[in-house]
């Protein structure tokens, strides 16, 4: 799929995208857990470890947002949309 024809979808048509992203996101995140977690329980634990899963967090929050908002905001405009008579 190229680009442009990805951004010029309905927020409606690009879900199913987006849903399959945040769960494969949310497997990733879980990953970078176990993997923070086991770092951190070292001896000498590294620093930086404890800010890997900020990244596939930040990313899970954003699509989380979206998958939640996107029905309300759909719902709103059914209800504000023009009665044809």
């Amino acid at each position: 799929m190229n680009y442009a024809r990805f951004m010029n979808r309905s927020p409606k048509a690009m879900s199913p995208a987006i849903r399959k992203f945040h769960r494969w996101f949310a497997v990733a995140f879980l990953l970078f857990v176990v993997f923070t977690t086991v770092a951190m329980a070292q001896p000498e634990p590294m620093a930086w470890a404890a800010y890997v899963p900020l990244a596939p967090l930040g990313l899970l929050s954003l699509s989380g947002i979206f998958l939640l908002v996107r029905p309300l905001m759909e719902k709103r405009s059914k209800q504000n949309a023009p009665i044809r008579t």
